[in-house]
Parts: C-alpha cells; structure tokens; sequence
C-alpha cells in the first residue's frame, strides 16, 4: 500500500484495556489510498474486553451526572455536524465504499442521523420517557407514590449495529449512555466504519466516555463470540432479520432486557385534496425527498403511496410530477451503485409493468427505461406487490381508508412509518385507524426518514424499556405504623 494511504481503525478499545494476548489486525483495502484496519475477534477477547468496559462502566458512569452525559452527545454531534471531526472525510469515504451509498447519501445520512441528536432533543425524549430525568441520578421523591424511585441502566450494553442505514449505529450508544451504560458494539458488516469513529469523538469530547465503550467487529452469526458477549450483557440491542432476531433470542441469558428491531417498512396515504395543481410539485418533491434517501433500505422508506381519488386523475397527475422529482432529486442525492441481483430484481419488476399493461391491465409504468434510476409505476391491480426497493415506488389508487385497511392486511405486523397527506379532521381518522392497523410513527411526506427522539421505535420506549426501577417505599411514614 502507497505511503500516503490513509488506514481507518474500524474499531475502538479503551486506552487502559489490556487485551488477554496480542492482538491480530487485518487491513481491507477500499477505494483508492484508502484501507479499513479491523482486529481479529476471539471469544477470549470479547469477553475481556466486555468485562473491562463493564468495570468502567461503574467507576465512571454511574457517578457522572445526566447533564454531563447529554453535554458529551451533543458536542458529538456538533462535531459531525459541523465535519468537524479529524476524520470526517475518511469516515465517510470509507462508508460510501463499503455500503455503496453515493457520497452525498452518506453525508445526507450522517446530518440526519446527529440532526436530531442534540441536547434539546434528548432532554425532550429523556422528559418523555422518565419524566424527571434526575431518576438516572438518584432517588427521586414521587407524590402520587407516596415514595421514591431510581432508575438503574444494564451494567452493559451489547449493541449489534445497523447496516443498512449509514451512520445509524450512534444510535445505540446513545441509548446506553442515556441511560449510565457503559456499551460493547459489534458493527454490522455492511456499514463498520461509523461506530467506532462516532467513539473517539465522544471520547474527544469527554475523556471520562473513554474507558466506558469498546467496538470490535466479528462475522455476524458467530455464536461462539457473540455467546461470550451474551454471558456479560445486562441489555441487547439487535437489528436484523426475524431469524436473526429469533436466533439471538434463543441463545441471550434469562435476564437480561432484549431489545429487537426486525424488518419493517412505511407508506403514504393522500388524499386527493392534496393533488390540486397550486402544491402538487411541492408534495412530490417532499414524497421524492422520502423515496430517496437511504435509496429506500430504511424501515421508515415508503413503498407504497396510496391515492384516495375524487375524479380518477389524481394519481395520474401525482405519479408524473413524482417522476420529474426524482429525476431532480438523483442530482442531489444520486442513489448508489446497484448490485446484479438488484438491478435483475428492478428489469424484473418493469418488465411485469409493462407486460401488464400491454395486456391491458390496469397498471402504467411512468419512469424510463433509459436513463432513470429509479421506478415510478402506477398500479390498479390487487393484491398489492412489495416493492423491489432502490427507489421503487408504486402509486395505488384507492376509494378510501377502508379500501387502504383491506389492501395492507397481508402485511400486518410490519408497518412502521406513515406519512399522511391530508386535511384535518380526515388525517385525524386516517391517523387513527392505520395506528391500530400496526404504524408506530405519523408524519407528513418529506419527513420520513427524519423522525425524532420522540419517536417510540417499532412502537416501544427507546430508553425506559432499557431501566429497572427500584422503589423506595413508604417514605411517608404510613408504612412505618405497626397496626
């Protein structure tokens, strides 16, 4: 390799940690000058270090004051915000290389992802959930308890991070340090650069955070190391399919709070009031904006854009100004390269448009086959047809609401986001019955893949679901009588 390359470590341990014996690196070499530096994971090793984080965890974290913890985060992610980080250009290099995101994808990524990650959001989340936050610092009295209560994180956090979304493995050091965990991270293979480089900035930024986490990659899968990591956690984080969601299931210890995201997905529902030309270029715009970004491998990504039609020519009309969206859209946020099977799976689901309609079936293809890198098809036909992902949209026109409710039943149990474009008190109603359908998030188009801390992921809390409480009982000295 060049002298000038640059090796990025796709990894983090503690300066004080002393590995039980010597440590084996392995370098992948990316783009250009450009190599990822990784350490050869062993079951020994994984438990050491999960044990000294542990350590440190309550040396360090369970003393530091919640305030000093949000302060850190915050300056993290000013720090990315603001590319400020020593190896910004290198870290988002190198995700671009390994995920296949284009540049300005990953970078767009990264500006979502700290965006909503400041102090304001996360006082607002941690107010949300706990109510008081001082409960992550001692005993808080609370009136209708008539007592006090305290909230305790894991003594560790074994998060294995997101791939599909570049930058998203933030989001698990996040929710243990929030919540005084110290946090062992395991990088998905489709993105390894980013946790590791989102540690040294917290660790810049609060040197106490330094002994307090460690990220080292192994091949997703590997019981031996991942039960060595098992047997240390008090909490995992797990992002995956439902077999590998139902296999790390199985094999974590009695105890221990599981946390698991599997795979969903997100549509948008408008109403046709929406679709009159004064604001038709803006909503697709917005909608563009949603099918775009993270060229739809996001669980919040849309699939589906439902059309509840006056006149029959609303979704029409929406469907062509969505094309011309994402033609502009692609040279802002072009999308990324296509591997062979997806871009098989892509002919394949213009070739079934086409034929379709060439056999008069209801269904009209509206992106080119020449030049368009992505698809915009408008489709009477039922049952719905998943999308093939990669920026593949399909406009359903619909009579109403009930019509939506009886076309998404197939896929109940996997819905995540909706974006609703409508007037009140319709989008009240819509809101209403796609939430007891199974959506875990309500939006407006073009904020789909913006949510907030607020959000309750898949449906549950983000943070509290990560506590146990203790309760102090009887401090109002009713207790303390002996009848």
């Amino acid at each position: 390799m060049p002298k000038s390359a640059v090796q990025l470590d796709a990894f983090y341990l503690p300066e004080d940690f002393a590995p039980p014996h010597p440590l084996e690196r392995h370098e992948t070499s990316l783009s250009g000058s450009l190599a990822l530096q990784q350490l050869h994971a062993t079951p020994e090793l994984v438990a050491a270090l999960a044990r000294h984080v542990k350590q440190a965890g309550r040396e360090v974290l369970r003393a530091m004051p919640i305030q000093k913890i949000v302060h850190a985060l915050d300056m993290a992610a000013e720090e990315w915000l603001e590319r400020r980080a020593p190896d910004y250009d290198a870290v988002i290099d190198a995700m671009a290389a390994v995920t296949g995101f284009s540049r300005e994808m990953v970078c767009e990524s990264v500006r979502i992802e700290q965006h909503s990650s400041r102090a304001d959001d996360m006082w607002r989340a941690l107010a949300n959930e706990f109510g008081d936050p001082s409960v992550l610092d001692k005993f808080v009295w609370r009136p209708e308890a008539k007592g006090y209560v305290r909230a305790c994180g894991p003594d560790l956090t074994l998060a294995l991070s997101p791939g599909n979304i570049p930058a998203l493995s933030h989001l698990p050091f996040m929710r243990a340090l929030l919540v005084k965990s110290p946090i062992l991270c395991k990088p998905s293979a489709s993105e390894p650069v980013y946790a590791a480089a989102y540690a040294r900035s917290l660790a810049r930024c609060l040197p106490e955070l330094a002994r307090c986490m460690a990220v080292i990659y192994w091949h997703g899968g590997d019981e031996s190391l991942e039960n060595a990591a098992f047997q240390e956690a008090g909490a995992v984080i797990a992002f995956g399919s439902a077999e590998t969601c139902a296999s790390i299931s199985s094999r974590v210890p009695p105890g221990a709070r599981l946390i698991l995201h599997g795979h969903k997905l997100g549509f948008v529902v408008v109403d046709a009031a929406a679709v009159h030309a004064a604001n038709r270029d803006d909503l697709a715009a917005r909608l563009a904006y949603d099918a775009a970004m993270f060229d739809q491998q996001a669980c919040l990504s849309p699939h589906w854009i439902f059309v509840i039609e006056k006149d029959g020519e609303e979704a029409a009309q929406l469907a062509a100004a969505l094309t011309t969206a994402l033609r502009a859209i692609e040279t802002v946020l072009p999308r990324g390269a296509a591997t062979i099977a997806e871009s098989v799976r892509y002919c394949q689901a213009a070739d079934d448009a086409e034929l379709a309609a060439a056999m008069g079936e209801p269904t009209r293809l509206f992106s080119s086959r020449d030049g368009d890198r992505f698809l915009v098809l408008l489709d009477r036909r039922r049952p719905l047809r998943p999308s093939c992902l990669g920026r593949a949209i399909t406009i359903v026109p619909v009579s109403g609401i009930e019509e939506i409710e009886t076309l998404l039943r197939p896929f109940l149990g996997y819905f995540q986001n909706v974006a609703i474009e409508a007037a009140p008190p319709e989008s009240m109603d819509i809101a209403e019955r796609l939430a007891w359908l199974g959506a875990t998030r309500v939006c407006r188009p073009g904020r789909m893949a913006c949510p907030s801390m607020m959000w309750h992921h898949d449906g549950l809390p983000c943070l509290e679901a990560m506590v146990r409480y203790c309760d102090w009982e009887g401090q109002d000295g009713a207790a303390s009588q002996i009848s």
